[in-house]
């Protein structure tokens, strides 16, 4: 039903050249980003099966990542891990790993860039539906636009989660359903048929997808059985071919294990569901959506309230809708405690029906009267021009450092991490022990080794680690002290220093022994100590009783100096003895830094913790780094933060910046004895 009077770069180029541009204008600083900021956990797993499949010579059958222990375990312990895993049908990781091995090495650019080219693919067909079904031009554009511009698509578009693959797919599906409602020819339903199952493949809850459009089929050409007899026999097979990967995905499961979700999780009782429901519209509403859509939609939607769908062929389309939106209601109910917490479960669930209904609510506003429609382009395109702003803020905040992100810090402490392996003539298949790694794969990636990770470092899961089948423990300086040494302070004499780059430290497992200071463990000794101060360096009343120095203010500076743009590497080193009269309530230590750019990183570490809750003393150890992407002159203040102004005895304080120049400890080349 396209318009011909429009030309074919109108139909084709245009939309395709619009996708490009601001592709290029939301991506152009993020294309080549490893795995960052929002689930980057998921994301890295993800981009972890494309490393893996390179690594086991591309057996697409047996998908594994790095990480040898799974998140849960198979049937009977496998006795030679090596890290396979149930997943989704990893039908983009493996063309990711492919391509990557065409370029020659692993590299994020390619997965994003193939996620990237599948999205705006699927968004191009969303806008052949759109004229397909009777949509005008200009609102075809706009429907195309509010697509595209919707935060959580946006975000993932370019990503490693295949969630927009799989609606990709099902636009795809979507606009072939159209077109054979039209042509009835066999071959176009095949098409159709093939992308809705590679949609479910891809990613489960689309098989929801599948149900709906089989639904829809069936309640709108019950009576006329020549027809059923064609459809249903593909909805079948569709769905034999989804349950056949699954059976062999619980075959996986069962053998191997696996790092993914794959049971249903919902509330325990109902007013666990609504408040679960609450949260996740309180959460990510304006991040399914952002207001001028939710806007446009309403108007769309509404106007089908009162016209209905309209003839048989839009009837199917408007029935799979409803159809999959009640799905997608069971299926927010049987998952409900992933929905607060992850937003990209909107993708596999609603966002689809409610594109559809947008479109067939498009199509009707296309029917309204000559003169009205100049004045609807206008609102509607000021609304795109909105939604494209607000997705644009959503993904500039969401790729913003924020110095709680404990993932994103992670990130940061392991790049370059392979260069100290290779000083430390690490081999190739050792296997690492990563003790604080918050994510399963993100540390093993940037060290390029397989091995194991501890997501919660408490007590039973550090000793639990420690008798893992591995040849070298990998511990980041920052948290060394706050999440491993407080939880358990013996491992202090089982940890024998290797190498140290200021950011993390190597290490071998030892009998127990004498337990090392902090300031040993991160070998902080023999380093290049660029500014120093002791309590002695500063001026503090002394409390005889205690025999420290009385801190009692909002801010304690440590440092306010400035640092040329070529200094790189430098580790802030904080080690002290606090006493509070009371837990403190907010004590921060905080770093400011700033160029004349315009560029500012502000970090702060909680120092709380390290107060246990039976005691008011406190013994913080921590490091943090320079950030590395200010290009000119280094404005740095760091403080410490008394935000409550309460009573503090400080003792043996101990604060460097320091320029780690000796990264190998006096062990180098004799740990195998030890």
């Amino acid at each position: 039903m396209t318009q011909g009077r429009f030309s074919k770069f109108q139909e084709y180029l245009l939309p395709a050249l619009v996708l490009l541009v601001l592709a290029f204008f939301f991506f152009r600083n993020t294309q080549s980003q490893f795995p960052a900021h929002i689930h980057a956990w998921t994301q890295s797993d993800r981009y972890a099966l494309a490393v893996g499949f390179m690594e086991n010579g591309y057996d697409f059958f047996h998908p594994a990542t790095l990480n040898l222990k799974p998140r849960y375990e198979a049937a009977i312990p496998v006795v030679d891990p090596q890290g396979i895993t149930s997943v989704d049908f990893p039908i983009i990781e493996y063309l990711a790993a492919l391509l990557m091995g065409v370029y020659g090495h692993p590299v994020p650019w390619i997965f994003r860039s193939l996620m990237l080219l599948i999205g705006l693919s699927g968004l191009f067909l969303w806008f052949r539906f759109l004229r397909e079904v009777g949509v005008n031009y200009g609102l075809s554009l706009s429907g195309l636009l509010l697509a595209l511009a919707a935060p959580v698509f946006t975000y993932y578009l370019n990503g490693f989660i295949p969630s927009t693959s799989a609606v990709a797919m099902s636009l795809a599906a979507l606009y072939f359903f159209a077109r054979y409602l039209r042509n009835e020819k066999i071959k176009t339903l095949m098409i159709a048929l093939i992308f809705l199952t590679l949609a479910a493949l891809i990613r489960k809850p689309f098989v929801m997808g599948v149900l709906a459009w089989a639904g829809a089929f069936v309640l709108i050409f019950w009576k006329e059985k020549s027809k059923l007899g064609i459809v249903l026999p593909g909805f079948l097979t569709a769905l034999a071919v989804v349950g056949f990967y699954h059976v062999y995905n619980k075959f996986l499961s069962f053998t191997y294990g696996s790092l993914f979700i794959s049971d249903l999780m919902p509330a325990d009782a109902v007013a666990e569901t609504i408040q679960l429901i609450r949260m996740s519209w309180a959460n990510w509403k304006l991040t399914y959506f952002s207001l001028p859509a939710w806007i446009w939609i309403g108007v769309a939607v509404s106007g089908l309230l009162f016209k209905g769908f309209g003839d048989k062929t839009n009837k199917v389309i408007g029935f799979s809708a409803l159809l999959w939106l009640a799905a997608s209601g069971l299926y927010l109910l049987v998952m409900a405690r992933q929905f607060p917490a992850h937003d990209y479960y909107f993708l596999d669930s609603f966002f689809l029906p409610v594109l559809i209904l947008l479109g067939l609510g498009l199509r009707l506003l296309s029917k309204i009267e000559k003169p009205f429609q100049w004045g609807i382009l206008i609102i509607a395109f000021a609304l795109n021009g909105w939604m494209l702003k607000q997705s644009y803020a959503i993904q500039s905040a969401r790729n913003m450092f924020k110095s709680w992100d404990r993932t994103e810090i992670t990130r940061r402490n392991f790049e370059g991490g392979t260069e100290l392996l290779a000083e430390a003539d690490v081999p190739p298949d050792a296997k690492i022990l990563v003790l604080d790694a918050y994510t399963t794969n993100i540390p093993l990636l940037l060290l390029e080794r397989n091995g194991y990770t501890v997501i919660n470092t408490t007590e039973e899961n550090l000793r639990q680690a420690m008798e893992w089948d591995f040849d070298f423990i990998a511990i980041q300086n920052r948290f060394l002290a706050s999440d491993i040494l407080r939880n358990d302070p013996e491992i202090a004499g089982r940890l024998l220093p290797i190498a140290n780059n200021g950011r993390i430290g190597l290490y071998r497992k030892i009998m127990p022994d004498a337990l090392l200071s902090y300031e040993n463990l991160v070998m902080a000794e023999n380093q290049n100590i660029m500014y120093q101060r002791k309590l002695n360096d500063i001026s503090l009343e002394k409390d005889s009783s205690h025999n420290c120095s009385v801190f009692q203010k909002a801010f304690l500076p440590l440092a306010d100096t400035v640092f040329d743009s070529e200094t790189r590497d430098v580790s802030v080193f904080f080690n002290a003895e606090i006493l509070s009269a009371n837990l403190p309530e907010k004590l921060f230590l905080v770093m400011d830094a700033s160029s004349d750019d315009g560029l500012k990183h502000y970090e702060s570490f909680d120092l709380k913790p390290f107060f246990e809750a039976d005691s008011t003393i406190g013994r913080p150890a921590l490091m943090m780094q320079l950030p590395q992407n200010i290009k000119q002159e280094i404005k740095l203040r760091i403080y410490l933060w008394n935000a409550a102004e309460q009573y503090l005895c400080i003792e043996n304080l101990d604060f460097k910046l320091i320029q780690y120049q000796n990264k190998l400890s006096q062990y180098p080349n004799d740990y195998e004895e030890y």
